[in-house]
């Protein structure tokens, strides 16, 4: 939705009616490249924080991994330990 410039009379007096409209549509032309490289730069953003996001998914289920293999790990040997005096006696 481009922005309407809207000149003063005194700008139409001094500069003319054509020189003022070409004025304004350049202007909004300006406007809707401006925009249109704005949505472009906001779209190439959106997808670098997706990839960083993902990245830290997997980074995060991956260290979730390690730690849930040695806690299992750590549990055997303690449960095996227990399970060995409890047999001993």
């Amino acid at each position: 939705m481009p922005v309407t410039v809207r000149p003063s009379k005194q700008f139409y007096d001094k500069f003319g009616e054509q020189e003022t409209n070409e004025l304004v549509t350049w202007f909004n032309e300006i406007g809707s490249d401006s925009r249109a490289e704005l949505r472009e730069l906001n779209d190439r953003n959106m997808l670098r924080i997706d990839a960083k996001f993902d990245e830290l998914k997997l980074d995060i289920a991956d260290r979730f991994t390690a730690h849930a293999r040695w806690m299992m790990s750590g549990w055997a040997i303690v449960m095996g330990t227990m399970i060995a005096l409890w047999l001993r006696k």
